[in-house]
């Protein structure tokens, strides 16, 4: 006897999946108002890994994806231009120039007090940056 699994509407029986509701359908953007196509294999692929399905057209999600990724291509591009290595552009003990003794800085703006600081990874505008002495505050908390 087989062992049924059911996740949501969708029902995997010995590893296969059985597509039940799941059918191609055309979906508006919710950005540009384009209708794109939304395949069974494109549903069945957010449902197995427990994602959304996407709201976006593929042309608006490259776009959305470009923007977030702006910050972190415009510094690598000025550290390739500089002759340093790419690996310093995301910061950490890993990077090429920690190993040579040195830490690439980059300038923030504490998010607690205000104050200007320098962090060793490329702030990306989308989260906080603490000084030194807030970190310290925050960490302690927990």
């Amino acid at each position: 006897m087989t062992e049924r699994t059911t996740i949501g509407s969708l029902e995997l029986a010995t590893g296969a999946p059985i597509l039940g509701d799941i059918v191609d359908r055309t979906v508006p953007c919710l950005d540009c108002a384009a209708l794109f196509l939304m395949t069974g294999g494109e549903q069945l692929y957010y449902r197995e890994r427990g994602y959304r399905e996407p709201g976006r057209c593929p042309v608006c999600r490259a776009e959305r994806r470009a923007e977030r990724n702006t910050p972190l291509l415009t510094a690598l591009q000025a550290q390739d231009a500089a002759g340093t290595s790419p690996e310093a552009v995301y910061g950490g003990a890993n990077g090429a120039d920690c190993r040579r003794g040195r830490t690439v800085l980059y300038p923030a703006v504490c998010a607690s007090c205000g104050k200007e600081t320098q962090v060793p990874f490329l702030p990306r505008g989308d989260r906080p940056v603490y000084c030194r002495e807030c970190f310290g505050q925050r960490r302690g908390r927990r």
